[in-house]
């Protein structure tokens, strides 16, 4: 199929797309002058199944944060109920509430953070292989690891919020008289 670039400077494409089509119709009446796109529009057209991988793979990982967000929540929960005698001792014993919030939060960030070592150190060994599917970036950017790290701290932050809470509002005397 013939394609023509017509190149200029008008930003109206729809009076350039006219007069081709005027152009085409006083050379030859009725030849078909269709599928007439600007040059941004093309490329949009052929990157836009990498962008809807992209999303996809955007998506699944937004998924996955929830997910790890939700499981430490979980985890912390469960940590805090089966502590609530040792919380609650603390407490009886003078541990002031900004401790005790900072002892949940400390194993929400332990678990963070080993595990934020452990995928680190498996997305630095894995890098060289995708590399070739990375535009503008390189499999060991700084920023990105950078960025994930601090995302993945916000979420054990957020998930730890309201364990911490709940252990900080344990009553002593309620804990040691609880079976």
């Amino acid at each position: 199929m013939p394609t023509l670039h017509v190149r200029t400077t008008s930003a109206d494409t729809a009076s350039v797309a006219a007069s081709v089509r005027h152009e085409f119709d006083m050379l030859d009446r009725g030849f078909p002058v269709f599928n007439i796109k600007t040059l941004a529009l093309r490329i949009d057209d052929s990157v836009s199944q990498e962008r809807l991988v992209a999303g996809i793979a955007g998506a699944f990982g937004a998924v996955a944060l929830l997910l790890a967000g939700v499981g430490l929540y979980g985890l912390l929960s469960f940590t805090v109920s089966r502590r609530t005698r040792e919380i609650g001792v603390r407490v009886a014993l003078g541990s002031s509430r900004r401790s005790v919030v900072w002892l949940v939060t400390a194993d929400a960030l332990v678990l963070v953070l080993s595990g934020a070592v452990a995928g680190m150190a498996f997305a630095a060994g894995i890098g060289s292989l995708l590399a070739r599917f990375l535009f503008g970036v390189s499999p060991f950017d700084p920023a990105t690891f950078g960025a994930s790290l601090a995302a993945m701290l916000m979420i054990a932050l957020v998930a730890a919020g309201l364990p911490a809470y709940r252990a900080s509002r344990i009553d002593p005397f309620l804990a040691l008289r609880a079976d």
